[in-house]
């Protein structure tokens, strides 16, 4: 596909594909009507957008389309050492682990952040000192609306 930052693009539904003629949906509009209406019509033709509500409608990236979103994260467990979480945090190459209770609900995260603070007010601190809050996001999540959080918290 090739184009430039000016070109409009359209996004068909099935069955509006190029016929045995080499010719489109779009290409064989095209010959009576500019683009948006091409867009339109092949979209109408095909069934979807029946209504001005489904025209009206935005893609969002949410926060399930993330692969990390849909399998358990690595964790560390309230009561384990703080030795254990750092281990972990040194061989995956993680910047920070969620904390999580016996049933599996997540309890805070350390960072490498949060164990400094710890260890600077009280050398031996335990895990519990370099847990802080965390904020959960629901799977059904715009995640633009989290790259504020997302970019705070690193």
């Amino acid at each position: 596909m090739e184009g430039s930052l000016e070109s409009q693009i359209a996004v068909l539904a099935g069955g509006a594909e190029p016929d045995e003629a080499g010719t489109s949906a779009v290409t064989r509009l095209t010959v009576t009507t500019s683009l948006s209406a091409v867009v339109q019509s092949a979209a109408d033709a095909a069934g979807h957008l029946a209504d001005e509500d489904a025209r009206a409608r935005t893609v969002a990236y949410r926060v399930s389309n993330l692969d990390s979103a849909n399998r358990m994260p690595e964790s560390v467990r309230v009561g384990d050492s703080l030795g254990t979480a750092m281990t972990l945090m040194v061989l995956r190459d993680y910047s920070q682990l969620p904390v999580l209770d016996t049933d599996g609900r997540l309890r805070g995260v350390i960072s490498w952040e949060s164990i400094g603070l710890a260890r600077m007010a009280d050398p031996q601190a335990d895990l519990a000192a370099a847990t802080v809050r965390a904020q959960e996001a629901d799977r059904s999540d715009d995640l633009l609306d989290w790259i504020v959080t997302i970019q705070k918290s690193g």
